[in-house]
């Protein structure tokens, strides 16, 4: 890989494509996880998957081709032009062109899931802990990151880059619950990464470094404990305790604790173990 290859046909469209896209934004370097992790390697996978929040914080950007639903659809097609142009006759100036979006429906925002990216667990990581975005879709183009979000047309996807800095735990795990794995035991390798991310975070802030048990922070065990599954069902093998949201599959909703009005909290929960 390392001395290059030809781009031919055996090479999937979607990373042709992003190749295409790679080279016209004059960045040297692509990394895609199939061909960068040696597959059915249970090493080398276990060894790429703990620096995976490393190489999606430090990327310069991450290519999201948000319709593929594999990769051998690709993402980049011929498009009808958005815009149909209106002249403008002027008495007091002179005539102007203005330019109108045929295809704009401000009534359908971007939806969560609707997207064949979105609900795969594996890329909630890659939303989370990229610095900027661009998005692909089958008539939109739009870019991303933590403070601004721009499509093409002036419409919104909803897919601004989350502050870590401002959302809580519960959120990200509940977000995470919506979303399909190909196999159970990615459950906690595929959060991990953002896992990682919260940590050291913490340790800029100057907060103590706190435990993490199975998908949950020590210091928050109590308020994270407040969630319910719905529709749960029983994971192939066990792969974390009861306790924790991940020892089933299923979507997890979490009680924040509005429900119960006023009220003192007292924590009378402790981990004696967790291994």
């Amino acid at each position: 890989m390392k001395q290059g290859f030809k781009l031919s046909r055996e090479v999937p469209k979607t990373f042709q494509d992003a190749i295409v896209v790679t080279h016209e934004l004059g960045v040297p370097y692509l990394w895609i996880d199939s061909l960068c992790i040696i597959q059915d390697d249970i090493s080398d996978w276990g060894r790429e998957a703990s620096q995976m929040a490393r190489i999606y914080t430090n990327a310069y950007i991450n290519i999201a081709a948000l319709n593929s639903g594999d990769d051998t659809k690709g993402f980049l097609r011929t498009r009808p032009f958005p815009y149909t142009t209106l002249r403008l006759n002027s008495p007091t100036s002179e005539p102007a062109n203005i330019y109108l979006i045929t295809d704009y429906d401000e009534s359908r925002p971007f939806i969560r899931g609707v997207y064949a990216l979105r609900p795969r667990g594996w890329v909630l990581q890659e939303q989370y802990l990229s610095t900027r975005i661009l998005w692909f879709t089958s008539k939109k183009i739009g870019r991303s990151c933590k403070k601004v979000e721009e499509v093409e047309d002036g419409g919104l996807f909803g897919l601004k880059v989350p502050d870590l800095r401002s959302i809580k735990w519960s959120e990200v795990f509940t977000d995470f619950s919506k979303r399909s794995l190909t196999y159970d035991t990615d459950k906690l390798p595929a959060l991990a990464g953002v896992a990682s991310a919260f940590s050291a975070l913490s340790a800029l802030s100057g907060k103590n470094q706190c435990r993490y048990c199975a998908g949950i922070w020590q210091k928050t065990l109590p308020e994270n404990l407040l969630f319910f599954w719905k529709k749960p069902t029983c994971p192939s093998q066990y792969f974390a305790p009861s306790w924790s949201w991940a020892s089933l599959n299923g979507q997890v909703e979490w009680l924040d604790g509005t429900f119960l009005g006023t009220y003192d909290l007292l924590k009378r929960v402790a981990v004696v173990d967790c291994t």
